[in-house]
């Protein structure tokens, strides 16, 4: 069965990200400086030193100038894409060799010296996608492999993944479950649950590091009509309306609500605000269900409040507030002390990705939650019969109070796993690639599919975490 384009897309994403037939005749003379390496699999590795070269640009095409001579003047170039780090350039290329249809992937880089280095790793057009990883890992081996930086970029991605995965393996967890039946989770030895339950877990382990799982505030634009007419009803009865959230005005910079939403719980928790600085700002794709749209971004940060610093990695699920101004904003994420946080990311994201919440125990609670405060207002009401048309005004804006309450529960509810399994993916350093064509879709570091989707955007995409499905993608 011939390989999907989807496997050969990866294994190419990989040495775009990150640097290895039927057998060929001998082939034409090898370029001066060069050499011909036979790998195991099948392919081989046309790789040398270029001399002095005008700088990444002359060295990739100096390159293509050799291979083309080998090939018998045939090369032809699909494409080509530099590497982040600026130190590589690397393209697809398609030729011919003693008859055969060869596909290949030509890699250039300087030398410490200024030298070029040139490499192209090629195999029949079938076997391609089948070899090239091997032939991968056999250039970041090679001495004189132009593609050694990139390699091991991309190898240590992947290593970094694999001892996380292996740390957290190694961890004795025990499981937790709310009694509401909302949550279920696994925490390490050390670690203390601080909450559990409607949706949320909170976690305390060793030197104050702290895991967060569907934490859910509610907000409340103080420019928005329930706002308004919450100071209405406080006139017009001499109490305070039901609290619906936490009165925090939405300005689209998810870096000001959040540090305005952490300064108001410190408020209510009658704590010092905390000094937030922030270090990385990542837009995630947004989401829509039921025609509320929920935005996401990661956080990445440090907090400090009475002396103590703790840097923190948060994934925010917001959305826009509704006509009446309310508005929800759902926080997943980890936090310990600068110099220990590494050390802790094992326990943490262990606790995080096996955190599991039922959406549809939550979305009842969610339900019956608002049906009381709903209630209670219209209680309230019923002593201000003076005034009809204030009452009547607060009747409709806690209606749509509720049909906003409702459409924001469904939109965080029905998301907050896949948010869950993109945070993870977030921190581990990994994504989904999808092939537009067929559909089938790969895990892959977020360095590959970067390249991936830069080098082929017409058929290979990253996965939106909106559209992650359970059972495939967490």
């Amino acid at each position: 069965m011939r390989p999907s384009r989807l496997f050969l897309a990866v294994l190419i994403a990989a040495a775009l990200a990150g640097a290895a037939g039927p057998s060929f005749a001998a082939g034409p003379t090898v370029p001066a400086g060069f050499r011909v390496v036979s790998d195991a699999s099948g392919g081989r590795i046309l790789e040398g030193t270029l001399g002095r070269v005008n700088g990444l640009s002359g060295a990739f095409g100096a390159t293509l100038r050799r291979a083309n001579g080998y090939f018998g003047n045939t090369l032809q170039l699909v494409g080509a894409v530099r590497s982040r780090d600026g130190r590589t350039i690397m393209g697809l290329i398609r030729a011919r060799l003693g008859g055969t249809a060869v596909m290949g992937l030509a890699v250039s880089g300087i030398d410490p010296k200024g030298g070029g280095l040139g490499a192209v790793l090629f195999d029949s057009s079938q076997r391609f996608p089948k070899s090239v990883g091997s032939m991968v890992t056999r250039l970041a081996q090679t001495p004189v492999a132009p593609a050694s930086s990139a390699a091991s970029r991309s190898g240590s991605n992947v290593a970094a993944a694999d001892a996380l995965k292996e740390a957290i393996a190694k961890l004795k967890l025990s499981t937790v479950r709310a009694q509401d039946g909302t949550v279920e989770a696994r925490i390490p030895e050390g670690w203390r649950v601080v909450q559990l339950g409607r949706g949320t877990l909170m976690t305390t382990g060793p030197d104050e590091a702290e895991t967060i799982c569907g934490v859910t505030i509610s907000l409340l634009d103080p420019r928005g009509s329930a706002a308004q007419q919450n100071a209405a009803y406080a006139r017009q009865t001499g109490m305070a309306a039901p609290s619906v959230g936490l009165l925090v005005p939405y300005t689209g910079d998810i870096r000001q609500s959040y540090v305005q939403v952490q300064q108001r719980l410190a408020q209510s928790a009658h704590q010092p605000a905390p000094a937030i600085t922030f270090s990385q700002v990542k837009t995630l794709p947004s989401m829509t269900q039921q025609g509320v749209t929920a935005y996401q971004a990661e956080l990445v940060g440090t907090s400090v409040a009475n002396g103590k610093s703790m840097l923190f990695d948060s994934m925010v699920m917001y959305g826009r507030p509704a006509p009446n101004g309310l508005w929800t904003m759902v926080i997943t994420g980890i936090a310990a002390p600068p110099d220990r946080f590494s050390t802790l990311v094992p326990q943490m994201v262990a606790i995080v990705s096996s955190y599991q919440m039922n959406a549809g125990t939550r979305f009842a609670q969610v339900k019956h939650d608002v049906d009381v405060g709903n209630q209670i207002t219209a209680n309230g009401m019923a002593m201000v019969q003076h005034n009809i048309q204030v009452n009547n005004e607060i009747g409709r804006q806690n209606q749509a109070r509720v049909d906003a309450s409702m459409a924001n529960a469904r939109a965080v509810q029905d998301g907050i796993d896949r948010s869950t399994a993109g945070f993870v993916n977030y921190l581990r350093g990994t994504d989904y690639v999808r092939d537009t064509s067929t559909g089938s879709q790969a895990l892959v570091s977020q360095s590959a599919s970067s390249a991936l989707t830069r080098f082929d955007p017409q058929h290979y995409e990253s996965v939106p975490i909106s559209q992650y499905v359970k059972g495939v993608n967490y």
